[in-house]
């Protein structure tokens, strides 16, 4: 029994204001996204953790610092939400983009 404590440690899978995840807009613009707070996981070694995110829908320009989601974790039978924001702007469609669709 006390082997299975041993094994078992928290990881540290992002830290506040690393890269996360990247929003794309249809029109080609990107913006880089982060978390806001430390994503851990408990777990040991080899353990596979699934991450989660629903994106939003993106139908014009987004400020720097925008809240756009959560990111989940699940694994070991525990689960975690993260706020996802923005560390870039993304810019609105051009004029040519918004003729053409």
């Amino acid at each position: 029994m006390k082997s299975i404590f041993v094994s078992l440690h928290s990881f540290t899978l992002f830290a506040p204001g690393q890269k996360a995840a990247r929003l794309d807009a249809p029109w080609g613009s990107a913006a880089r996204v982060t978390v806001t707070q430390p994503v851990n996981a408990l777990g040991w070694p080899g353990l596979v953790v699934t991450l989660t995110v629903r994106p939003p829908t993106v139908d014009g320009p987004v400020p720097n610092g925008a809240t756009i989601g959560t990111l989940r974790t699940g694994g070991g039978g525990s689960s975690e939400g993260v706020e996802l924001r923005t560390a870039t702007a993304l810019s609105g469609p051009g004029v040519w983009w918004r003729l053409t669709r």
